[in-house]
């Protein structure tokens, strides 16, 4: 691959591993890239609130997503050209099977995320998003504009979890991944049927007029597959799921191990 003209981020688990830290490496590399006329994108399940810190820090300079593929953000000028909402049908539906499985559950709006009560998932889940909720009935939130819903689970509880969650919301757009930080943690994030990655993909490759052969993505989750397989190049990080490195174009070494840095700097 020659120089890519735009490179994809996922964060958690891609760029980010057990240190919660950003490698010195990987800002250096990135840098580089920009200054030879590269942009820098964000590709994330997480809220747009909750990457505040990491956007500073890598000088993200073009459209990114996140909300699991339900948002496209310009962060430098703040146009919104992506937001796709939870339907209200599919919004009654995601509360009454939190309610009825007795799940952990949250709901996010573009500034803000809501839980119904302190949980100990509750807490894992602050350590990524350094975000404090708002603690309200989701009952008293029925009109609410969201952009996703999460429930977290036990990771061993993932398999039976997804298959109920496909037979009751089977209109919603349902990524699973796992805490990076906390891998027993499993996460269901559910959006709207409308918020699809492949379609911010094609968002964000429009906007800036680049050329889908010219990205190069990279990701660690089945969440991240749309991205790897429709850039250019697509990288699974090596602690990726098997799954996920057989639908990459290439693997490169674990988040731990500085595996973004070290195969950007082979094309930088």
């Amino acid at each position: 691959m020659s120089k890519p003209k735009l490179i994809t981020l996922d964060i958690d688990g891609t760029i980010l591993g057990s240190n919660d830290t950003l490698s010195q490496r990987l800002c250096d590399v990135l840098r580089s890239a920009q200054q030879q006329g590269a942009k820098v994108a964000l590709a994330t399940g997480r809220p747009y609130f909750a990457t505040n810190e990491i956007r500073e820090i890598l000088d993200i300079d073009a459209p990114s997503m996140f909300f699991s593929g339900s948002y496209v953000l310009d962060t430098q000028s703040g146009q919104e050209y992506q937001a796709d909402y939870l339907e209200q049908d599919l919004l009654q539906r995601f509360m009454k099977l939190a309610h009825k499985q007795s799940w952990y559950a949250e709901l996010y709006d573009r500034e803000h995320f809501y839980v119904e009560t302190d949980h100990r998932f509750l807490h894992v889940h602050l350590k990524y998003l350094k975000h404090e909720p708002q603690i309200k009935s989701f009952n008293k939130l029925n009109n609410g504009h969201f952009l996703k819903g999460v429930y977290m689970l036990n990771a061993r509880d993932a398999e039976d979890a997804g298959a109920l969650i496909a037979r009751e919301l089977p209109d919603a757009t349902i990524a699973l991944s796992y805490g990076a930080q906390d891998g027993e943690v499993a996460f269901f994030n559910i959006s709207s049927g409308q918020a699809k990655r492949e379609k911010a993909f094609h968002c964000m490759t429009s906007i800036l007029g680049i050329n889908a052969q010219d990205v190069i993505s990279f990701g660690d989750a089945e969440s991240d597959i749309p991205f790897l397989t429709l850039a250019g190049k697509g990288v699974a990080m090596k602690n990726a799921p098997e799954g996920v490195r057989n639908a990459a174009d290439e693997v490169a070494e674990s988040v731990d191990e500085d595996g973004v840095a070290k195969c950007l700097e082979k094309l930088f």
